[in-house]
């Protein structure tokens, strides 16, 4: 029995950088080519890969191909996020829970692009403000409460199809 190793000769991942430079995304094929950032949303960028692959290769890509660039774009996002609590995160923070989600469903996308959820609860206000600071985001309340009538705070930062998310039940308003 033999093994053989077969790389792929176009494949694409989606670099993001709204934080650092705050260039957006792109598209980035392991034969060199990179397509111009977009400021918007990782969907331009995904459909440039996927037309630098149609070109490379002479026509769309099949299943598999989708398949394998968008597992290496959600392993590129992990990797990324496991350095940042490496570097960021300290003990007085909430440990969140790790949790697979189709980020894109809300916004308004197919649902078929897997993610990753990092999320914890929290009862502390203060903790939930430092946390927020940490992340380098805002805590925003939501506006319409879940199907159970309950609404939250939170502070959530994305990385790409990561989402780390610290929550914490808000006071309900007698009415």
């Amino acid at each position: 029995m033999t093994d053989t190793t077969i790389e792929l000769a176009h494949r694409v991942r989606i670099e993001t950088d709204h934080r650092v430079w705050g260039l957006g995304c792109r598209a980035v094929c392991s034969c060199g080519w990179a397509s111009q950032w977009t400021r918007y949303s990782a969907d331009d960028a995904v459909r440039a890969g996927v037309e630098h692959i149609d070109d490379s290769i002479g026509g769309p890509a099949d299943a598999m191909n989708e398949l394998m660039s968008a597992m290496l774009d959600l392993q590129g996002d992990l990797a990324g996020v496991v350095v940042w609590l490496a570097e960021n995160w300290s003990a007085d923070l909430p440990v969140p829970g790790l949790w697979g989600t189709n980020p894109h469903d809300a916004d308004g996308g197919d649902g078929t692009v897997a993610g990753a959820l990092l999320s914890a609860a929290t009862q502390d206000p203060a903790v939930l403000a430092r946390t927020a600071n940490r992340l380098g985001v805002p805590v925003h309340t939501d506006t319409v409460s879940d199907s159970l009538g309950h609404r939250y705070h939170r502070a959530t930062r994305q990385f790409g199809r990561v989402e780390i998310e610290i929550f914490m039940p808000a006071a309900v308003e007698e009415s």
